[in-house]
């Protein structure tokens, strides 16, 4: 099991994440219910079973719609990678590259 720190108060493992308040103390796991193409569709807060987030995707990774009924909904979305809200322009971080959703393509090289 990979364990990476992925923001204040996260611990991202395969397939979730573990959360925790300021005193570091364990908040929750955090499941991720995926879609055949590996999209990010809900978070599941397997202490409570509350479905704490649903997104829904147009054909070439643009949000449809993200319902959050978490404040601090995870960030991984489309194909499972983070969305870069730098400059409002919301595109994926697919490592080597930016995908640009509204124009179905990627940006640039790295």
């Amino acid at each position: 099991m990979a364990l990476r720190l992925v923001g204040r108060g996260r611990i991202a493992v395969d397939g979730g994440y573990y959360s925790f308040d300021t005193n570091g103390k364990l908040n929750g796991c955090h499941y991720y219910i995926q879609d055949y193409q590996g999209n990010n569709r809900m978070v599941v807060n397997a202490a409570t079973n509350r479905t704490e987030q649903v997104t829904h995707y147009y054909p070439y990774g643009e949000l449809m719609a993200d319902i959050n009924t978490s404040p601090d909904a995870q960030p991984f979305k489309y194909g499972g990678k983070e969305v870069d809200r730098t400059d409002g322009l919301d595109l994926f971080d697919f490592h080597a590259r930016q995908y640009d959703p509204v124009q179905g393509s990627f940006t640039k090289i790295r």
